[in-house]
């Protein structure tokens, strides 16, 4: 039995719950158990294990202390009471007991989800639950983790990580071991550390090995093993200060591809090796040694951090810091709308920087001036020569005769694969027209409905806008979802498959940056709030978009289309500032298209109305924006506006129309 803490249950909930062992956390003070009804795995410090009578003692062991429990299972019984001819072995845990979900991720098939238990799971679970003497062997079992509740993927970006004790045990221990020989070697380079005597009254900040596969272009597998600090760790004010550090926004990406065909462009992509090491720490920061560093009388040795190893709370900062000094030094200006992006122009040579944490991306219409570029960093940094763009950030990249096709493909095969889809019947659209969905009094924990939802968002967001609406849609049941939900989120799965090679495309054209806007008023049944969209495009494709619900219920459909408006606005003037920071365009407004010929008239005119007068002020924003000509408002019918993509589910006939217009292709 388990206890749940408060936190995580209701007023009458029953405070524990019953759980199989199935073995000890590595990296916390707890037991691993396994909830056959939720269909989880979780960590827990606080249990209470039921054994076959053998004892009639009660025992108290302190898990603090490290010390083993004897293990055992009886007959199904109860979840709250137990019977008399059992002895009960409690194991008390600290007051900051832990308890850790850990969601399995387990296979769904196109059509049911009840038989989504690998037969792996099975036999462990039939194993397990057999009645055994309360004598064994203290030997540690083998770890019953998410290698057990997953569908076999194979080898890709997305696998989920491995401690140290699989990979030293595992198949692949001798390629871990050359990962892990060169991160060492890459602290040493660097001089990240040095051994010193343990301070008394200091922090130690503990660390881990976190070991990853990763598939360059060509789809070879490479090993990746990073020596990560634990962070929350570290004490505030002591061990680090300022922790904010800017990282570079996708639609500036957009847009910076969007650019490059226009002016043709040279993309360039470099890596930075160990990046976080190049940043320097002005804190005092101690860590624990790792478990494979060779070092006498190691139990009264610890590292003192010369850089800003990963991990670290300040470590992004640091880090950032670092390359935004020495760009500028080189005669590169940081934005002030975008400060991951540097620009140089000279004589009619135009570079841009754009770096995404430890990725450069070098957008040049000279390659001889490139050339020159990274040949300096490479004197500061250890850098790797990616050459042309192809991956970037889990995206696929590919330019051709001066056009750039942006997918996801490898990402949505993941995916189906995942979620046992690969098999099922694509549809054409990614959501039924009209869908009302009511929230689920009992959420049904057996469906990974938010895993699913979260992957599809990031997919959303990055190069597939036209599952955004649906995927937000169905974001709002996170909470309260049963099989009637999972089956709608299944649908996009279904919808990808027959779209998995669509992704956005820039061609060369003469059309400046124009956004469309547009609300879908009180369509939400569930609060009657609107849904706003809004979408820019340039060069062909999308360049940034969003779909939110309104934070206020919108009396009409102007006031609906107003609120949209003004966020669209928001985010014109954004694009308009950072296209003048690069000298990409003139004063002229940003044309904004929308389809309610009121809440145009609203925004050009100060007038006041009894149906207006309650509008936030925030809102009037937009006519502060339309007077001072930052955005130029004018009107496009309803049947023709794409942004109508972002606010309801269309039709097959509309969607592929409204996707075609936004420049979502096929390769």
């Amino acid at each position: 039995m388990t206890h749940v803490p408060k936190e995580k249950r209701l007023k009458w909930d029953r405070k524990a719950v019953k759980h199989y062992l199935v073995g000890y956390a590595d990296n916390v003070k707890g037991y691993r158990l396994y909830n056959p009804r939720s269909n989880k795995v979780i960590t827990s410090r606080v249990v209470i294990i039921l054994e076959p009578n053998d004892s009639p003692e009660m025992t108290q062991v302190n898990i603090s202390e490290g010390q083993g429990t004897s293990l055992g299972h009886t007959e199904k019984q109860d979840d709250t009471e137990t019977d008399s001819n059992q002895s009960v072995i409690t194991v008390i845990g600290n007051d900051d007991s832990t308890y850790v979900e850990e969601q399995s991720e387990t296979s769904s098939s196109s059509d049911d989800f009840s038989d989504c238990l690998p037969m792996k799971v099975v036999k462990n679970l039939a194993e397990i639950s057999q009645p055994v003497g309360t004598v064994r062997e203290r030997k540690k079992p083998d770890r019953f983790g998410y290698s057990n509740m997953c569908v076999e993927t194979g080898v890709s970006l997305y696998e989920d990580q491995i401690t140290y004790e699989e990979a030293m045990n595992g198949p692949e221990s001798g390629d871990w071991c050359k990962a892990m020989e060169e991160e060492l070697k890459s602290f040493e380079e660097n001089e990240a550390w040095e051994v010193v005597d343990r301070p008394d009254k200091a922090t130690i900040v503990k660390c881990k090995w976190v070991f990853k596969k990763k598939l360059d272009s060509e789809k070879k597998v490479r090993y990746r093993a990073r020596l990560v600090a634990k962070g929350f760790t570290q004490m505030a004010g002591i061990d680090y200060k300022e922790t904010f550090s800017p990282v570079l926004r996708y639609s500036t990406l957009r847009l910076l591809f969007a650019l490059s065909v226009n002016y043709n462009l040279d993309i360039t992509h470099l890596d930075v090796t160990t990046a976080f090491l190049n940043g320097h720490l002005s804190e005092t920061v101690y860590m624990c040694l790792p478990d494979n560093l060779v070092c006498t009388n190691k139990e009264n040795k610890v590292l003192k951090l010369k850089k800003a190893i990963y991990g670290l709370k300040q470590s992004a900062r640091e880090w950032y810091r670092r390359v935004d000094d020495y760009l500028q030094s080189l005669g590169y200006n940081k934005l002030i709308y975008e400060p991951c992006l540097f620009i140089k122009q000279n004589n009619g040579v135009t570079i841009y920087v754009a770096l995404f944490v430890d990725d450069f991306f070098i957008f040049s219409n000279c390659k001889k001036q490139t050339e020159v570029l990274k040949n300096e960093l490479k004197t500061k940094f250890k850098i790797k020569d990616l050459g042309e763009i192809r991956q970037c950030l889990g995206m696929r990249v590919r330019k051709e005769n001066n056009v750039i096709s942006v997918d996801q493909e490898q990402f949505v095969e993941y995916l189906l694969h995942k979620f046992n889809m690969q098999n099922c019947n694509p549809v054409s659209t990614p959501m039924e027209v009209n869908l009302k969905l009511e929230k689920a009094s009992n959420c049904s924990t057996q469906y990974p409905y938010q895993q699913l939802i979260g992957s599809l968002l990031y997919l959303s967001i990055l190069t597939r806008p036209d599952i955004l609406y649906a995927v937000c849609y169905l974001s709002q049941f996170n909470n309260n979802f049963n099989e009637t939900h999972w089956k709608h989120v299944k649908r996009i799965l279904k919808y990808l498959k027959k779209t998995k090679n669509y992704g956005l495309k820039y061609v060369k054209d003469e059309h400046d940056l124009v956004g469309y806007v547009d609300a879908d008023w009180a369509s939400n049944s569930l609060d009657r709030k609107s849904f706003t969209g809004f979408v820019f495009k340039m060069s062909g494709s999308v360049i940034s978009y969003e779909c939110k619900k309104q934070t206020t219920i919108a009396l009409s459909s102007t006031e609906a289309e107003y609120m949209a408006i003004c966020e669209a606005s928001k985010e014109a003037i954004y694009l308009r500032n950072l296209l003048l920071e690069l000298n990409c365009r003139n004063e002229s407004p940003i044309l904004l298209l929308n389809d309610n010929q009121s809440a145009k008239k609203l925004a050009k005119n100060y007038v006041f109305h009894k149906r207006s007068k309650h509008i936030d002020v925030r809102y009037h924003f937009v006519r502060t924006a339309v007077e001072n000509r930052y955005v130029l408002l004018n009107y496009l019918n309803t049947k023709d506006m794409p942004a109508d993509i972002l606010t309801k589910s269309l039709s097959c006939q509309e969607h592929f129309e409204f996707i075609k217009e936004l420049g979502i292709t096929e390769k």
